[in-house]
């Protein structure tokens, strides 16, 4: 779509500066808000959250997870209903390969020997979703896991998104499964 071009001209960072930076003004759109111009002044300047757009729209969230040692969880300020889309899981498109040689643990796998890879971002939210693994439901850490990795082609692109499989009060942390003996072996 025509904005993807302007907000991958506008991600692009201004040249280095000795003394000084000169942040040209970014011309107004015709649809543009104060609050869109504030937007995409911080897409600009590098300040942006990519991740902030889905957090805002969900009510999503991050905090300590209930289970323990296992970092941040994602949660839920909102009550979502089930088969939602949460959240797009974004990260290095890699072969299969490539990520046995090098695994990070934030991999889904996807067609053609292909994973997306979510180490390499922070912002891709999708990537602190937990496992409610049965020994966490026997020590009442979590209730089980209330959300899915599905793929989606359209157009040739694949995508990876976070979906519920349940209704997720608000409130709470939202559990994917890892797989099997894959993740965990």
């Amino acid at each position: 779509m025509w904005y993807g071009f302007l907000f991958s001209t506008l991600l692009q960072a201004p040249p280095p500066c000795s003394k000084h930076v000169f942040s040209p003004p970014i011309p107004r759109l015709p649809f543009q808000t104060a609050a869109t111009e504030a937007h995409l002044n911080s897409l600009y300047a590098g300040e942006h959250d990519p991740g902030a757009d889905t957090k805002q729209l969900f009510g999503l969230y991050l905090k300590n997870s209930s289970i323990p040692d296992s970092g941040k969880g994602l949660f839920t300020a909102k009550d979502i209903s089930p088969q939602t889309r949460i959240a797009k899981y974004t990260g290095a498109i890699k072969t299969q390969a490539e990520n046995r040689a090098d695994p990070s643990g934030y991999a889904v796998a996807i067609p053609r020997g292909r994973v997306i890879d979510a180490a390499s971002t922070q912002s891709g939210i999708a990537r602190y979703t937990n496992d409610c693994r049965a020994a966490n439901k026997r020590l009442n850490q979590c209730k089980g896991n209330n959300a899915k990795f599905t793929i989606s082609t359209r157009a040739g692109v694949t995508s990876v998104w976070l979906t519920s499989t349940k209704r997720i009060p608000a409130g709470s942390e939202i559990f994917v499964s890892y797989g099997g003996r894959g993740y965990w072996g």
